[in-house]
């Protein structure tokens, strides 16, 4: 199940998150707390990250005072950004011991990028935030700015997904429901991987078994996609 945020696949009556990692950045990021407030600040040079996506900490240490190493090393939802930094609301509130930066060996896995929950029918002037931009510039749509729609299909027991404009994604049934995604053009022996691209806005696929390939057909796009069955 596709939504705004992320995606989930369900067993009985539970929902697993296994939405895709974007990408993880190694031994780079650092914090900053300010006392009295539960908002973090982190440095992660061009972390690509937009408001709203989720990023998950390890491996940092304790600022020193209320905010220890568990309250970091949790998934968080970024609530601003800046190109290199970005802030969260941790679990607990700093005080005048949390002078520390959480040391050189923080991974942070970010989530692929969410999308919005409205629909976006054009750009311009005023479509981002108020006072983005000036009187007559534009915005191009991308899978961040617009509204977040999933396409998904079985491939055996496993799922082909994708949000649009985004990339293509498999989760792996056997792998089991606490396993994310991942982006197919990284699968070893992934062949001839589509991409989606104008003029197919999304990617419902159509699979079709022949002896040693999947044929993609998307909706939309005359284009006829191959690639070797993984």
């Amino acid at each position: 199940m596709g939504t705004t945020f992320k995606y989930y696949v369900q067993q009985g009556n539970v929902f697993y998150d296994v939405t895709p990692i974007r990408s993880t950045d190694l031994n780079v990021t650092t914090f900053a707390a300010t006392n009295g407030s539960a908002i973090i600040t982190a440095t992660d040079t061009a972390h690509g990250a937009v408001i709203n996506d989720f990023v998950t900490i390890s491996n940092a240490v304790s600022l020193g005072g209320a905010i220890t190493a568990t309250v970091l090393n949790t998934e968080h939802q970024i609530t601003s950004i800046t190109t290199n930094t970005y802030t969260f609301v941790a679990s607990a509130t700093a005080n005048g011991s949390d002078t520390g930066n959480g040391g050189s060996a923080t991974d942070a896995a970010y989530q692929i990028n969410v999308g919005l929950d409205v629909y976006v029918p054009a750009t311009g002037w005023g479509a981002n935030n108020w006072g983005e931009g000036t009187f007559g510039s534009s915005t191009a749509l991308n899978e961040t700015g617009q509204l977040r729609l999933w396409s998904h299909d079985h491939f055996g027991e496993n799922l082909i997904i994708n949000a649009r404009n985004g990339g293509i994604y498999k989760w792996t049934e056997n792998n089991g429901v606490t396993t994310r995604a991942v982006e197919l053009s990284g699968i070893s022996g992934a062949n001839l991987v589509p991409t989606p691209s104008s003029p197919c806005r999304s990617f419902p696929p159509t699979l079709w078994r022949s002896a040693s390939s999947w044929r993609i057909h998307p909706s939309r796009n005359t284009a006829t996609w191959w690639f070797a069955r993984l």
